[in-house]
């Protein structure tokens, strides 16, 4: 036996026997637990203050990018070849935007294990690709399957 299978055999009852289930976007059972509407929030700070979060656990990382719907086959493109999952909203004025225009928010979603370092990468893609299509991220979040524990309740 390896060192390597000796110590994974001995951790397991602490971790668990089974690796966490990967969410699909679409999941019913998916709670948001960690969100951020703030482009300038650093992400260690929207991270550190989210108790729920598991970063252990695979996560839906969900941006709203609120752009001029002329913009948004420029922004489906390079999104799509990359493997986000995309679909669009409409805002009108007073719905939160800040725009006195009709925007369109483009929601981008992938599914992966999140850390500070991922997050931050992808908000400052998604707050640039914004700026060049005229638009701004309306926020971000990261949804999680609830514990297996707190399923069975």
């Amino acid at each position: 036996m390896s060192i390597r299978g000796g110590l994974s055999r001995l951790l397991r009852p602490w971790r668990g026997s089974r690796e966490p289930a990967w969410p699909t976007p679409d999941d019913p059972e998916l709670t948001v637990v960690v969100e951020a509407t703030d482009e300038t929030e650093s992400v260690s700070t929207v991270l550190a203050r989210s108790p729920a979060w598991t970063p252990e656990y695979p996560a839906v990382l969900r941006y709203r990018i609120a752009v001029g719907s002329a913009a948004v086959p420029e922004l489906r493109e390079p999104l799509e070849a990359e493997g986000w999952l995309l679909r669009t909203e409409t805002m009108t004025p007073g719905s939160g935007d800040a725009s006195t225009s009709e925007s369109t928010v483009l929601v981008a979603q992938c599914v992966r294990r999140i850390d500070t370092m991922t997050c931050a990468r992808e908000s400052s893609r998604m707050v640039g690709l914004a700026q060049r299509h005229g638009g701004h991220l309306a926020g971000w979040q990261a949804l999680q399957l609830p514990d297996e524990s707190d399923r069975s309740r």
